[in-house]
């Protein structure tokens, strides 16, 4: 099977990486990133441990098709990355591993074969052609539209193959909705207190907050028709929390780097779809303009 992993970021590196053990990787990236690979490989630290030598490259465009696409760019980039890869859509099964709501909505739009998935594992970009894998974790996949499970069972099983545990559910908007909540309490406050993923898991203040979160968000959840029972939930925080205590969130990532967030599809599409129903969200919200509010005022004149 041969894969392109657009969005060669942290998770996306892993997974490219992973799979590029067994199979033919093509990894789409910014380009120190891909000169890198390019010279010495990707290397993997941590959990996992491997160099491997995938194709690396900065443009789709410059790829031979595909047997499947799987997206890791950041959610607001989906669009832009939909119409890059937009030579693909016809012929190449897509799969989403984006944070947040929204991203397989908009593949749908304009692919043929899209899956959505979500991947609990804990990655950290190191620099240019390294990344540090803290902690393991499941990923789930399954149809949105044009594809059947079985081929969902099939990307899951070259997944597990080179050791990513994963497993293919034909009812993957309740996955995604999960995988959105339990990003809600790690990354704002993540980015908010310069605070690895084992703080929510340990410390007794940050501990009283996500079932604030959580309780938001299963009422808009409900309202929209996907089911989430918020103590699951909440024991899935703390899971995370155990297995990827030593891991910085994507979101404290993007703020030490002085880049854009993805709250907006996360606590922001939580407030947002809630207030299309009629349900106040004052946590979600408050948590999506103090992040939105960090990162301007870190890089402006008001940073103390």
């Amino acid at each position: 099977m041969k894969f392109l992993v657009f969005g060669a970021g942290a998770i996306g590196s892993l997974i490219g990486g992973s799979l590029a053990t067994l199979h033919p990787v093509t990894l789409v990236g910014r380009r120190g990133h891909v000169q890198a690979i390019r010279r010495h490989g990707l290397v993997v630290r941590g959990h996992t441990e491997v160099r491997v030598h995938p194709e690396a490259l900065e443009y789709a465009a410059e790829a031979e098709v595909p047997d499947v696409v799987i997206l890791t760019v950041k959610s607001y980039d989906t669009r832009s990355a939909v119409n890059a890869l937009r030579r693909f859509r016809k012929e190449a099964l897509f799969l989403s591993l984006q944070n947040g709501l929204g991203n397989v909505e908009i593949l749908a739009e304009r692919s043929s074969r899209v899956l959505g998935g979500v991947t609990y594992h804990g990655v950290t970009f190191l620099g240019p052609g390294e990344i540090e894998h803290a902690g393991s974790g499941d990923t789930i996949l399954g149809p949105i539209k044009g594809a059947s499970l079985g081929e969902a069972e099939g990307v899951a099983e070259a997944f597990r193959a080179c050791g990513l545990p994963a497993l293919a559910t034909a009812s993957i908007e309740a996955a995604l909705w999960s995988k959105t909540v339990v990003n809600a309490c790690f990354n704002p406050l993540t980015a908010l207190l310069g605070a690895r993923s084992g703080a929510l898991g340990r410390n007794d203040w940050l501990s009283q907050c996500s079932p604030m979160i959580v309780g938001e968000a299963v009422a808009v959840a409900g309202v929209h028709g996907i089911k989430l029972a918020a103590r699951d939930l909440l024991e899935r925080v703390q899971a995370v929390s155990d297995a990827t205590a030593r891991n910085k969130s994507s979101m404290l990532q993007d703020v030490e780097k002085g880049h854009r967030t993805e709250i907006d599809a996360i606590n922001g599409a939580i407030e947002r779809m809630g207030a299309e129903r009629g349900i106040d969200c004052p946590v979600n919200r408050l948590l999506t303009l103090l992040v939105k509010a960090f990162s301007e005022v870190r890089s402006s004149e008001w940073r103390a």
